[in-house]
């Protein structure tokens, strides 16, 4: 099941009033193989439900370092960090992909926008 699963609409009265969703989750390379077999279904467990006619657009960023890690190992040491958005005003959701090293979460530093606490950068 994916991990660290967050409904950017549920944090943020402003995104939950755009006219479409944006989620994040993140899987493990045989949850990505999974994914791609059948999105529709996969992202049905997370709770995303999209209809029947709404297409699904996925694109991996960094498909050579995927394929690279997981020829390698049988259990490698990555995560696919997924954001996908569309659906809801939108007649289709993209899902954008991205492997990474387990080992590099939290170790960049991020100059966020805005704080925390703050809905929005200030002044906009």
């Amino acid at each position: 099941m994916p991990t660290n699963v967050v409904d950017f609409s549920a944090v943020s009265e402003i995104i939950r009033d755009e006219p479409w969703q944006l989620h994040f989750w993140e899987l493990t390379p045989a949850e990505y193989v999974e994914q791609m077999k059948n999105p529709r279904k996969f992202m049905a467990k997370m709770g995303i439900e999209l209809p029947e006619n709404t297409p699904i657009v996925t694109e991996m960023l960094n498909h050579d370092f995927f394929a690279a890690q997981t020829e390698a190992s049988s259990t490698p040491p990555i995560k696919v960090c997924n954001m996908g958005g569309g659906n809801t005003g939108i007649a289709a959701y993209r899902i954008t992909s991205y492997a990474h090293l387990e080992s590099e979460v939290g170790k960049f530093k991020k100059k966020l926008l805005h704080k925390p606490e703050e809905k929005k950068v200030p002044g906009t």
